[in-house]
C-alpha cells in the first residue's frame, strides 16, 4: 500500500473494526522490551495514545515503513 492508503489506515473506526486493543494485549509487552514494527505504514500502532506502556521509557520501540511518504508527521 502506498501513501494513497494512509487515510484508510488512520480511519476513525479502525480500532473498533480490527480490535487493535486485543492485538496489543496479545503481544504481552513488558517494560524495558525493545520492539520493532516493520511495515508500520503510518505508525498507527506505535503512536500515542495507542503506544503500549511497555514502550514508554525505559522501553524502546521503532516503527519502520518503506514508504516514508505514508508516515504521519
Amino acid at each position: 500500500m502506498g501513501w494513497q492508503g494512509a487515510a484508510w489506515l488512520e480511519r476513525e473506526e479502525r480500532e473498533r473494526e480490527e480490535r487493535t486493543d486485543l492485538l496489543l494485549a496479545a503481544l504481552q509487552l513488558e517494560p524495558g522490551m525493545v520492539v520493532a514494527d516493520i511495515g508500520a505504514g503510518t505508525g498507527y500502532l506505535y503512536r500515542k495514545p495507542r503506544r503500549p506502556r511497555a514502550l514508554q521509557p525505559p522501553g524502546t520501540g521503532c516503527s519502520i515503513s518503506r514508504a516514508t511518504s505514508s508516515q504521519a508527521k
